[in-house]
């Protein structure tokens, strides 16, 4: 079974054609860092893909109704559990981070590839876009997912410096100087 065949087996909202899309952008990518894991779908592939390591950051908590059910129910404990069984055959190219926080805390070397998909709320993604931006090496690509959401939309649009652009289903880029 291919990485891509496995995360398509895992609950999540990354349809194939983005899951292709972050293959094609961790390859190219050292270092990646991830704002969402959920149970490892996306992760799954950034990680078979990169030549390096991906950093994934969730604090397995959610304001969104339909998370925050799931949490409530199962707790966060059994879904870390559940995001290590999905990404076992590559945990040992990903570090798993509760707090965007404490990453920042080790002062990491800058990240090669940025994805932005935790909550989807206007300023959760603006909190993610300043804790986590500093953290992208010049010239890399800092990118997220559910663009079709007006809250997001608003928040890319005031906090990420450069143009954007949809470069597949509801993945938004930011076109950084240099980048084609």
């Amino acid at each position: 079974m291919t990485a891509r065949e496995r995360a398509l087996t895992v609950q999540g909202w990354m349809d194939p054609d983005e899951l292709d899309w972050l293959a094609e952008q961790a390859a190219k990518a050292p270092r990646v860092l991830e704002v969402g894991a959920w149970k490892g779908r996306s992760t799954i592939v950034l990680a078979a893909s990169t030549p390096g390591v991906v950093c994934a950051v969730d604090p397995y908590q959610s304001r969104d109704p339909i998370l925050a059910e799931e949490f409530h129910r199962v707790g966060a404990d059994a879904l870390r559990v559940q995001f290590w069984q999905n990404v076992r055959p590559w945990e040992s190219k990903i570090t798993l981070y509760e707090s965007g926080h404490h990453l920042r805390d080790q002062r990491p070397d800058p990240f090669d590839f940025i994805f932005i998909d935790g909550e989807h709320d206007e300023m959760s993604v603006a909190m993610d876009l300043f804790l986590y931006l500093p953290l992208l090496r010049p010239g890399g690509v800092l990118a997220g997912h559910d663009y079709v959401r007006p809250s997001v939309q608003w928040a890319v649009k005031r906090f990420v410096p450069w143009s954007v652009r949809q470069p597949v289903g509801s993945i938004w880029e930011a076109l950084c100087p240099g980048m084609k």
